[in-house]
C-alpha cells in the first residue's frame, strides 16, 4: 500500500514538473517572440519617422528654394511691382513679397500696409551684420504680415496668426544690394503635414538651427523654444538620423531628422512610442489570447491523459499484486501438501502399514508402495485384480 502511495505521488509530482517545465519553456518562447516583434515595430517606426523627415525636409528645401529664386529674380527686377501679383498668384505659401531700404523700412509691398513699417532684423539666421547674399530665416511671428508683426514672448502660446519672414539680399549689376523680405505662411506647412502623416500619432517641428522652434503640428507648443538638445548634438555630426528618446517622467519618443541641405532648417518627426505600438499591442493580445486558449486546452488533454495513464497504472499493480499472491499461496500449498505427504509416508513406514488403489473400469491395482514384503510379491506396483 505504501509502495503504492509512493508511487502515485511520484507520478504526479513528476506530471506537475512537466507541466511546470512546459508553461516556463512556452512563456519564454512567446516571451522572447513578442520581444522581437516589439524591436521590429519600434525599428520600423524609427524608419518611418527618419522618411517622412526626409520627406518633409525636402518639400521644405523645394520651397525655400522657390522663395530664394523668386526673391532674387525680383531683387534685380527693375519692374518689381508689375511682376508680383503673377508671382504671388501661384505662390499660395507666402502671404507677400517686400523691398526695404538700408534702414530696413519697407519701400514697396505687396501689400500695401506694409510700405513704411520698420523690419527687425536681428533675429535673422544665419547672423550678419551688413549684406548677405543668402536666404536667412526669421522666428515664428505673430500677426498676419509684416504691418501687424509682434514678437511673441518666450514662453508664450501659439497666436491665431503667424507667419515666418526670409531676407534675401540681391546684388544688382550697379554693385548695390536690394533687401527683399518674403512673408511665409506657416499654415501652408502644416496643412501639407497634416495630409501626409496622421498627426494623432506623430509632432512634426520645424527648428531653426539655433535650435529656436518655428513651426509644430502639436496642439500646443512654444515658440522660438529651444530644442531637443539631443536631436542639435545628433545633427552636428550626421545631417539626418533616427533614435529612440526615452526621458525620465516623459512618454518615450521615437525620433526621425533631417537637416536642410541649404537653409539653416531641421525637421524632426516624432511619434509617440505608446501609440505607435498600438499595432503591436494588438497583435500582442491577439496572440496570447490564442496561446492561452491553447495552452487550456494541451493541460486538460495532458491531465486526462495522466488520469487515464495513473488509472491503468493502479489496475496494472493490483493485477500484479494479486497474481503475486496466488503464486504465493499456490506455494505455500504445494509445501504444505508435500510435507504433509512426506508425513504420512513415514507414518505408513513406522507402522508397516500399505494403500492401493482398485481402478474398476480397467480392473487394475495400484499399491502406494512395494508390496515385495507383505505378500512375497515381485516388485511390481501395478496389477490386475485376479493376479492378486
Amino acid at each position: 500500500m505504501l509502495s503504492r502511495v509512493s508511487t502515485t505521488q511520484r507520478s504526479r509530482h513528476v506530471f506537475v514538473a512537466g507541466m511546470i517545465a512546459l508553461t516556463l519553456a512556452v512563456c519564454a518562447l512567446e516571451g522572447y517572440n513578442l520581444w522581437r516583434l516589439r524591436q521590429v515595430a519600434i525599428e520600423n517606426q524609427l524608419a518611418a519617422a527618419a522618411q517622412h523627415a526626409g520627406s518633409f525636409e525636402e518639400h521644405l528645401t523645394q520651397t525655400l528654394s522657390v522663395v530664394d529664386i523668386a526673391l532674387t529674380n525680383l531683387g534685380g527686377h527693375d519692374a518689381m511691382e508689375a511682376a508680383l501679383p503673377a508671382l504671388l498668384r501661384n505662390a499660395r505659401y507666402l502671404r507677400s513679397i517686400s523691398q526695404l531700404d538700408m534702414a530696413g523700412r519697407v519701400v514697396a509691398s505687396s501689400e500695401p500696409r506694409n510700405v513704411n513699417q520698420q523690419f527687425d532684423r536681428s533675429e535673422l539666421l544665419p547672423l550678419a551684420s551688413g549684406p548677405l547674399a543668402l536666404l536667412r530665416i526669421g522666428p515664428l511671428t505673430a500677426g498676419r504680415d509684416l504691418y501687424d508683426a509682434q514678437r511673441i514672448k518666450n514662453g508664450a502660446g501659439v497666436p491665431p496668426l503667424s507667419f515666418i519672414a526670409v531676407q534675401r539680399d540681391v546684388l544688382r549689376p550697379d554693385g548695390s544690394y536690394a533687401t527683399m523680405v518674403a512673408v511665409i505662411n506657416p499654415d501652408y506647412f502644416l496643412n501639407y503635414y497634416g495630409r501626409d502623416l496622421d498627426t494623432g500619432v506623430a509632432d512634426i517641428e520645424l527648428y531653426r538651427l539655433d535650435g529656436r522652434l518655428l513651426l509644430s503640428t502639436a496642439q500646443e507648443f512654444s515658440p522660438g523654444s529651444k530644442s531637443n538638445a539631443l536631436v542639435m548634438e545628433k545633427l552636428a555630426k550626421t545631417e539626418s538620423g533616427r533614435f529612440q528618446e526615452d526621458l525620465l517622467g516623459l512618454p518615450s519618443r521615437l525620433v526621425g531628422y533631417r537637416g536642410s541641405r541649404h537653409f539653416p532648417v531641421v525637421v524632426v518627426v516624432q511619434f509617440d512610442a505608446s501609440k505607435a505600438l498600438a499595432a503591436w499591442r494588438r497583435e500582442a493580445t491577439v496572440t496570447l489570447t490564442v496561446l492561452l486558449a491553447v495552452w487550456v486546452t494541451t493541460v486538460a488533454m495532458l491531465l486526462v491523459y495522466f488520469r487515464r495513464w495513473q488509472r491503468f497504472a493502479e489496475e496494472r499493480q493490483t493485477w500484479v499484486r494479486t497474481l503475486t499472491e496466488e503464486i504465493a499461496e499456490h506455494k505455500r500449498a504445494e509445501a504444505e501438501l508435500r510435507e504433509s505427504t512426506e508425513k504420512l509416508r513415514l507414518a505408513a513406514d513406522a507402522a508397516d502399514l500399505y494403500d492401493w488403489e482398485w481402478d474398476v473400469a480397467p480392473d487394475m491395482l495400484t499399491w502406494g508402495r512395494d508390496p515385495v514384503h507383505l505378500l512375497s510379491q515381485p516388485d511390481d506396483r501395478t496389477k490386475k485384480y485376479p493376479d492378486f
